[in-house]
C-alpha cells in the first residue's frame, strides 16, 4: 500500500497560516511538493486492528513509521464489482526529525497523522 499527498493542499481554514506552513520553515512545498508513504509490512493485531509499517517521506527525509489501523468496513465496488476495504489509521511522528523544528518551546515535536484509506486490489485500479 502507498499514498501520496499534495502538501500544498494543506487547509487549516486560515490562509495566512497555510501559506506559512507551505514555506521553508515547515513543509517547503516549492522544493518538496509531496508527502509519500510506502508500506513494507502489514501485521494483524487484535480483532479488526492492524499495524501498517512503512516509510514516510516529508521534506526529502524518509523515516520508518507505523500506523495503527482499524478496519472500518468492507464493500464491493459497484462499477467494477471488485472488493474494497476501508481503514482509519493513526501514526505519531517527530516533526523535528523531518526538519520542521520551528517554535520548539511553543509547539510539541510529536504530531499525529490521521488518514482514512480505501483499498482495492491492484487489478481493480486498471479497470
Amino acid at each position: 500500500m502507498s499514498f501520496e499527498i499534495d502538501v500544498a493542499s494543506i487547509d487549516t481554514a486560515l490562509e495566512m497560516r497555510d501559506e506559512h506552513l507551505r514555506g521553508a520553515d515547515w513543509f517547503n512545498t516549492q522544493v518538496h511538493p509531496r508527502a509519500v508513504f510506502v508500506s513494507r509490512a502489514v501485521r494483524r493485531g487484535e480483532r479488526a486492528n492492524y499495524v501498517i509499517e512503512g516509510d514516510l517521506t516529508l521534506r526529502g527525509v524518509t523515516l520508518p513509521v507505523a500506523f495503527d489501523a482499524a478496519l472500518t468496513g468492507r464493500a464491493v465496488n459497484p462499477w467494477t464489482q471488485a472488493p474494497v476495504v476501508g481503514f482509519k489509521a493513526v501514526a505519531t511522528i517527530s516533526r523535528g526529525a523531518y526538519g520542521m523544528g520551528a517554535f520548539p518551546g511553543a509547539l510539541s515535536d510529536e504530531v499525529r497523522l490521521k488518514v482514512e484509506i480505501e483499498l482495492t486490489s491492484q487489478n481493480d485500479v486498471n479497470q
